[in-house]
């Protein structure tokens, strides 16, 4: 039988967790996980815009408009086999580049999450690792006694003594709190002035715009100097904060795969 773990908002557009034995038959009307054939059979009904979901074996499910009657709901954000185990929504799954590298690198089939990863559930024994090749939309859930064989298993960086540049542009405007950051492969210094037009009150203005130059070995990707467009200082460390999910560019570590043109 369907069985709620964590309900929802009433007005269907909450997020639930629920539980399906079995052989149990579920309907959905719109997203559904890919990849998930192992856990049950999916099957378009007829005249309609329903799928129906039989679970091969007991499943664990987030869904989205959870019906009143609990035997359907509106999309299926993520699928999963359960077992036994305190059950956790992963809502931010933590960054750990060198981790998804080792898995990647292990070929390890991620698992889909429609709407992003956040809708995954681990247990507490395990580990919730996004995979930003899909957009956040999918990742791996692994035992975290298994993390060191990973990691481990992973092939010492390489450099390729071939360096590459590529430029971070801080534009701070000086009547708000308000950032604004880009990444290019050229110096944008050369294009624009240190003046920058404030559309919202039609007047040039003076920023507190900041450009620097990360320099990085093409094959390690690992960053050898960050050096600032302006007044030429070296800076071990620069934030980066395209993505919530991106920490610090940092010297003699990679750079972040968002700032990677290749």
């Amino acid at each position: 039988m369907v069985k709620i773990i964590k309900n929802g908002n009433s007005n269907k557009d909450g997020i639930s967790i629920i539980s399906i034995a079995k052989g149990e038959i579920f309907f959905v009307s719109h997203l559904v996980p890919g990849g998930i054939e192992g856990l049950a059979e999916i099957k378009k009904v007829e005249n309609s815009f329903s799928t129906k979901i039989t679970a091969k074996t007991e499943i664990v499910l987030t869904v989205e408009g959870l019906h009143d009657s609990g035997k359907g709901c509106k999309h299926i954000r993520f699928m999963r086999e359960a077992r036994r185990g305190q059950l956790i929504r992963v809502d931010v799954a933590k960054f750990w580049p060198r981790l998804r590298a080792a898995l990647n690198h292990a070929k390890l089939p991620p698992v889909h999450a429609p709407g992003g990863f956040g809708f995954a559930l681990r247990y507490e024994d395990e580990r919730a690792v996004p995979n930003y090749t899909m957009d956040g939309a999918s990742g791996w859930i692994i035992f975290r006694k298994d993390i060191g064989k990973y990691l481990d298993a992973l092939p010492p960086l390489e450099d390729s003594r071939e360096i590459v540049s590529i430029w971070i542009e801080t534009v701070g405007y000086m009547t708000t709190s308000e950032r604004n950051l880009g990444i290019f492969d050229h110096n944008p210094i050369e294009e624009t002035p240190l003046e920058y037009r404030d559309v919202g009150r039609w007047i040039w203005t003076s920023s507190n715009r900041q450009i620097v130059r990360v320099e990085y070995d093409k094959g390690s990707k690992l960053v050898n100097r960050i050096i600032d467009e302006q007044d030429g200082e070296n800076h071990s460390c620069w934030t980066c904060q395209i993505d919530p999910e991106l920490r610090d560019v940092e010297v003699g570590k990679r750079i972040p795969r968002c700032c990677v043109f290749e």
